[in-house]
């Protein structure tokens, strides 16, 4: 998987067919097929790679910028997350946080901003475009996390708590068992 991986970036496969798909969704064309090789095809390799010069592999992203120590969040309107929604609606939200840090780390907003800040994202695939740095950070920043968290799940209240019912009693007989061939429960946590 991690040689796979280094060489969809190490070609820009990923951002060349994500470029393919919203032009194709955008022209819309009667042979989608057709339109995607004549597409493919137009790709040619640039002359600093012709010329065995490396270039940036991945120039949707961000330059290496360490946000952290700049504590500047740049300009919002390229990128795709949640989070960068919220903020370019609420401009006010970082300035207000950005030198607000956790007691126990020493965690900034703009570093549970950085990964989303590296990757745009795409329109067409929503990320979160925040992660929590540590336990502290959902209450430290709790306006940033709290509509994020919301608009992902859709709807979560941060005050509500899930329901949890593992009574297999409870399981109401209408429902047809013979149509299920298997089940897959998927748990995770982020702390």
């Amino acid at each position: 998987a991690i040689k796979a991986k280094q060489f969809l970036d190490e070609h820009n496969i990923q951002q060349v067919l994500q470029e393919m798909v919203q032009s194709l969704l955008q022209q819309k064309p009667q042979q989608p097929f057709e339109y995607m090789v004549t597409y493919l095809q137009g790709i040619k390799p640039s002359a600093a790679q012709e010329n065995g010069v490396e270039e940036d592999p991945k120039p949707h992203r961000q330059a290496s910028t360490d946000f952290a120590d700049t504590n500047v969040l740049p300009d919002l309107k390229g990128f795709h997350s949640i989070a960068a929604r919220l903020l370019l609606q609420e401009p006010a939200l970082f300035d207000r946080l950005k030198e607000v840090k956790t007691s126990k780390h020493k965690v900034s907003l703009i570093r549970c901003l950085e990964t989303g800040l590296r990757n745009k994202g795409h329109a067409m695939v929503k990320t979160a475009g925040v992660v929590c740095c540590d336990e502290e950070c959902y209450a430290v920043f709790k306006d940033v996390f709290n509509p994020v968290i919301s608009k992902w799940h859709k709807g979560y209240d941060p005050n509500g708590a899930h329901p949890s019912n593992t009574a297999a009693g409870d399981i109401p007989s209408e429902l047809d068992l013979t149509l299920a061939s298997n089940a897959i429960v998927k748990m995770s946590r982020n702390i």
